[in-house]
């Protein structure tokens, strides 16, 4: 069973107990990758838009910014989710968690590992301490045929 709080093996991966240098990390990480959420609002073309528009950009780009400050951030929050479901999320994020263990990995191995390997097994994980059976048995409040799976980092599952 995958914990986060110690390292864990999963086939030929071990994968590193989740710390607060790899959240911040992954946070420093997903900063670059956003930029500056209030960038549209200095474009001509801003103006231009409904004032209703505008104002739920700013509402989003505000969003954006809360959730990245270092005192708010969590690894749950949406901006944190999304990045972790794109391609070059699940790579970087997945080095960070292999690169103790397996130093000389490159994004594309860890990407290639999460997704195969590791995010599979996270499910499966996640989904028993939810109580909800890999299959979907339509006994625990998930319809048959729904796994009711999290769609953690690239494994091609849906949110429940």
């Amino acid at each position: 069973m995958l914990e986060l709080g110690k390292p864990t093996v999963v086939g030929k991966w071990t994968v590193a107990r989740l710390e607060l240098r790899i959240i911040m990390a992954w946070r420093e990480w997903l900063v670059e990758q956003v930029g500056d959420p209030f960038e549209d609002c200095s474009k001509p073309w801003f103006d231009k838009l409904p004032k209703e528009e505008q104002l739920a950009r700013v509402k989003a780009a505000e969003k954006i910014v809360e959730q990245l400050k270092p005192h708010r951030f969590s690894i749950d929050c949406p901006v944190s989710q999304d990045a972790m479901k794109s391609v070059s999320g699940a790579g970087y994020f997945g080095r960070l968690m292999l690169q103790d263990h397996h130093p000389d990995i490159t994004e594309e191995d860890a990407f290639q590992a999460w997704v195969k390997d590791i995010g599979p097994h996270l499910d499966k994980v996640m989904k028993r301490a939810q109580g909800k059976v890999p299959g979907g048995s339509g006994g625990n409040g998930t319809p048959p045929g729904e796994a009711g799976d999290l769609n953690l980092i690239g494994s091609g599952s849906t949110s429940p």
